[in-house]
């Protein structure tokens, strides 16, 4: 199809701009992953758990948005060509070439080329770990359900097994930033997404041909992933937060517990008249112990269900 030369290039060399602003903004996504504070927590902690867990889905992450951002390199790089070539440079590749479905396909192939199946398996996949990594879908009971602290008792604190403590530990201001961090990162792919399919939309009016057609086919599927990209991120950030949702329920049960218990051996203390036999002290002392049990056997079920959901 014939190309209006002079207005076609200037609209595609915009659009060059416009693709390497969004790669500098994909680079900003892995430039935030970078930072997030993954160091090295204790390694019996639920925040040690969690970042041991979620460490190849980090990974993943990272290689599949420096992948994303390579694709726009690229695409960008294609674009001035195509926009030298429209106006007759001396360097720039021949005219039949860039107006060629062929010029936008992948180094060592003779045409665009997607694979359907392997994107709709990883759209599926993304879609449904996002779904599930909500703590309601792999908590068990009042696990799920976020607690308001109650006030410190530390006799209560001091009366708990220190492994059992040491094991609930899970560093809530270096999670939260964590959660907040994916969430970020999660808002600003579908933005990209967003802004990249608004991008191929409305630029280069003036632009025709299978090339250009080549080139909307091949970049849809950069915004497709980029939207997975952030269900992801998303579905991170969840898996993060439920693992401090569940831990904190945990150990504020177990305090409850503990305080009550001390509470009881307190008023008997204090109470002459009333002293315990050892059969009372026995039961109060078991009770405790199997409700305590129960707690950290319904974290474990917790834990291994999110287990699950990650290795799925």
């Amino acid at each position: 199809m014939t190309q209006t030369p002079g207005p076609a290039a200037a609209a595609i060399r915009d659009h060059a701009g416009e693709i390497d602003d969004l790669r500098r903004r994909l680079e900003g996504v892995r430039f935030t992953s970078a930072l997030i504070d993954r160091g090295a927590p204790a390694p019996a902690s639920m925040l040690a758990w969690i970042s041991a867990r979620l460490e190849p889905h980090v990974r993943e992450q990272d290689r599949i948005v420096e992948f994303l951002a390579g694709n726009l390199s690229i695409a960008a790089a294609r674009l001035r060509a195509t926009a030298a070539a429209f106006e007759g440079e001396p360097d720039a590749p021949p005219m039949a070439r860039v107006t060629a479905t062929s010029y936008w396909a992948p180094e060592g192939e003779s045409a665009p080329s997607v694979d359907f199946a392997a994107e709709a398996e990883l759209a599926a996949q993304i879609q449904g770990l996002a779904r599930t990594m909500a703590v309601e879908e792999w908590a068990e009971g009042s696990l799920a359900e976020p607690r308001r602290p109650a006030p410190l008792d530390t006799a209560a604190v001091a009366a708990v097994p220190h492994g059992v403590e040491k094991a609930l530990e899970f560093q809530p201001d270096v999670l939260a930033a964590q959660v907040r961090a994916w969430r970020h990162m999660s808002a600003e792919l579908q933005r990209i997404a967003q802004d990249l399919r608004h991008r191929l939309v409305h630029d280069m009016p003036e632009w025709t041909g299978e090339a250009h057609a080549a080139y909307c086919w091949l970049m849809e599927h950069n915004v497709n992933s980029a939207v997975a990209l952030g269900g992801a991120a998303a579905g991170l950030a969840a898996a993060i937060e439920g693992v401090g949702i569940v831990t904190a329920a945990t150990r504020e049960l177990i305090r409850e517990r503990t305080a009550a218990l001390l509470h009881v051996l307190n008023t008997w203390a204090e109470n002459d008249d009333q002293a315990p036999t050892t059969t009372q002290l026995v039961t109060a002392a078991v009770q405790w112990a199997l409700t305590v049990a129960s707690h950290l056997a319904a974290l474990a079920r917790s834990l291994r269900n999110l287990n699950t959901l990650l290795r799925s």
